[in-house]
């Protein structure tokens, strides 16, 4: 059977209030039921292919739009409550060097980040 296992959830960026909850739980639940070891993946919010990934799709959009020099990319994230910012949970800090990552491989100027409730 399976001894080893590894566990990925597919938002990049780590928040206690998300990534740490979710893998904790599978990792509980596998040891409950004598299942494998869970190596959990915390964060991939900076691995180069990621970035370029997003910075081709931006730099492709950019060749259709008109007044390229005041257009402004909005990254768009889901925010967490504020308690869990007070607490020192990493994911806007994270957020943020996302954004400047892909900004500077898109060659944007102008970005910002916008956060919106589920």
């Amino acid at each position: 059977g399976i001894e080893q296992a590894i566990s990925i959830v597919l938002a990049p960026h780590y928040s206690t209030f998300s990534i740490k909850a979710y893998n904790d739980r599978a990792i509980r639940l596998s040891k409950e039921i004598g299942g494998p070891v869970i190596e959990p993946i915390e964060q991939w919010y900076d691995e180069p292919k990621f970035i370029s990934y997003w910075a081709d799709q931006i730099k492709e959009t950019f060749t259709e739009i008109d007044n390229k020099e005041k257009a402004v990319v909005i990254f768009l994230a889901h925010s967490l409550p504020e308690k869990i910012i007070a607490a020192g949970d990493p994911y806007v800090e994270q957020l943020k060097h996302t954004a400047d990552l892909i900004a500077e491989a898109a060659n944007i100027q102008k970005y910002t980040i916008g956060w919106q409730s589920a």
